[in-house]
């Protein structure tokens, strides 16, 4: 008994994060990235180097890198470009919750393994799917859209919950309070020109920032989601030297303005 007392004492002292359950690993490409956590932070800066991620932890990619984060929960796998910001904030059976704040990030989604809600939240939009693939870019005043496998519902919130679908090889934006414009057909060099170019580039799509918003833009029951949107994003400010970049939330921060996709 005496020696059990010492055990649970140092047991009851340890962090939270101590007994953080991995979520998965990033695996560094080129370049450098931060792994936040709430003991500090780790740097990646040599090609295939990998790290466990575990729940609330933040990756932060530098000017010219690349990384790809890989959820063990169902084998899913994004692929993150250069100057992004992603926390994983949930990823369990009952569902998984991507934040990505700022930057570029391609999205693998099993859907023969995913039954529970897969979610991606930008300062701007929110993406739920449940087996797809897709390309988001966002910024503090846009979202772009690409889908590559499936079928997508693109929804501002803000506007009357009012959705369109967008289909594989089509792309979308909303720019700040506006409806989602109008999906305009992506040939194939031009897919090709956005998956490989870095954030903020190859996203010149013709049609696509001078379009009009979509006509079939209907009435779709997501006014959970629109409350969910209005919780303070938990994520804190950071800031890095490597990226030049930055990222507020929290009550302080300005009113988000949110958007919904999901998949068909």
């Amino acid at each position: 008994m005496n020696r059990i007392l010492p055990i649970l004492l140092i047991a009851l002292l340890l962090p939270l994060s101590a007994w953080a359950q991995s979520v998965g690993f990033v695996q560094l490409t080129s370049g450098r990235l931060k792994v936040f956590s709430d003991q500090g932070f780790k740097i990646l800066d040599q090609p295939n180097q990998t790290l466990q991620v575990s729940a609330d932890d933040q990756i932060q990619t530098a000017q010219d890198s690349r990384a790809t984060l890989y959820l063990t929960q169902y084998g899913n796998a994004v692929q993150l470009y250069s100057l992004s910001i992603m926390r994983v904030q949930k990823a369990d059976p009952g569902q998984t919750l991507l934040q990505v704040p700022a930057g570029k990030a391609y999205f693998k989604v099993d859907p023969l393994k995913n039954r529970a809600p897969f979610r991606v939240r930008t300062t701007n939009a929110m993406v739920g799917v449940k087996g797809t693939e897709f390309v988001v870019e966002t910024d503090s005043r846009r979202t772009n859209l690409l889908t590559l496998k499936g079928k997508v519902t693109f929804e501002a919130l803000n506007r009357a919950a009012q959705a369109i679908s967008v289909s594989a090889d089509f792309a979308s934006q909303v720019m700040e309070t506006a409806l989602p414009l109008t999906p305009v057909a992506v040939p194939p060099d031009q897919i090709d020109s956005i998956l490989k170019a870095d954030t903020n580039a190859g996203w010149d799509v013709p049609g696509l920032s001078s379009g009009e918003p979509a006509p079939g833009a209907k009435k779709n029951g997501f006014q959970a989601e629109k409350a969910r949107a209005q919780v303070d994003d938990p994520l804190a400010e950071v800031s890095s030297e490597s990226t030049g970049s930055s990222y507020s939330s929290g009550p302080q921060a300005s009113p988000v303005i949110t958007w919904t996709i999901t998949v068909e």
